[in-house]
């Protein structure tokens, strides 16, 4: 499962001048997203615009009670801001079932370090990569034997991606860049 939290920050009346206030608070949305995750009752669950606050109080501790550990990251201008700040930074989590799968690798993508090594003199490509903060986290996940129980099929492991990409139509070249990019670092981390 894949599901866009929306940012508390980005959950505004500007940006969404045709839904009511009270929907698009943050105290009124965690409950219905916390319930379509679970109806859902994936194995496997990716997010973005996960608030650094909202993955360690809310969404980390809610789902190991069901059954489900998690990784995070926030986007990299978090590593430049005070603590206090720094827990409104989004990003992007990754959850798995516990019982069907282990952890065996995590890996943080940055598109503008990966510009910035890349760009070989393309300003144009900087100066379009490096305000988005865009990031990419990767879970190498090892299956468990218990995953079998009532499983069609096959897995051996996944990798599972999340790429947290903004598009806009200026700038649709960057997320195509970014998922080539991406793409790229994920081959690397399976061959590891």
């Amino acid at each position: 499962m894949c599901y866009n939290v929306l940012c508390d920050k980005y959950a505004t009346r500007q940006m969404y001048g045709y839904c009511p206030s009270w929907a698009l608070d943050w105290e009124y949305r965690k409950k219905g997203i916390l319930d379509e995750i679970r109806h859902y009752a994936a194995d496997i669950i990716s997010l973005q615009e996960v608030e650094t606050d909202q993955f360690y109080n809310f969404f980390l501790p809610e789902l190991k009670h069901d059954g489900y550990d998690g990784i995070f990251s926030p986007k990299s201008r978090a590593k430049t801001m005070a603590e206090n700040d720094r827990k409104y930074v989004d990003g992007c989590a990754i959850f798995y079932r516990t019982a069907k799968f282990s952890l065996i690798k995590e890996h943080l993508v940055e598109f503008n370090q990966l510009a910035m090594a890349n760009a070989e003199g393309s300003d144009n490509m900087l100066n379009r990569v490096m305000p988005k903060d865009n990031i990419g986290l990767a879970a190498l996940l090892r299956t468990k034997e218990a995953a079998w129980d009532n499983a069609i099929g096959w897995m051996i492991g996944s990798l599972v991606i999340q790429p947290n990409l903004k598009t806009l139509p200026q700038h649709g070249s960057m997320c195509y860049f970014e998922l080539l990019e991406f793409r790229k670092k994920q081959d690397l981390l399976k061959k590891k």
